[in-house]
């Protein structure tokens, strides 16, 4: 009797067809695991190289300096104030009510 864990599937970096031993295998041997793996880490290090290189990146929101070290498109600050205003909405939802500090 099969399982559900013995099914035939293709590999995901070759395409040779393989018995999956368990639920999440998507490759059919270490080689191939470990190629995959070498392959979006190379990738993820030229964005991240690409990324550094941009000279002028500014917040969408506020349009100041982005470090060259943040990833998002939106800066520190803004993104605190966004959290806050999220945290707000929430409450104000569940019933609470809420007094700025500012006023």
């Amino acid at each position: 009797m099969k399982t559900k864990t013995d099914l035939e599937v293709a590999c995901s970096w070759c395409g040779e067809i393989f018995n999956k031993r368990r639920p999440n295998m998507i490759y059919c041997k270490k080689e191939c695991c470990n190629a995959a793996t070498n392959k979006k880490l190379i990738e993820r290090y030229h964005e991240n190289k690409k990324r550094q290189k941009e000279v002028n990146r500014a917040c969408i929101k506020c349009s100041s300096r982005l470090s060259k070290y943040n990833q998002d498109d939106v800066c520190h600050s803004c993104q605190i104030k966004e959290t806050e205003n999220e945290k707000i909405d929430l409450l104000r939802s569940l019933g609470f009510s809420y007094v700025d500090e500012d006023e």
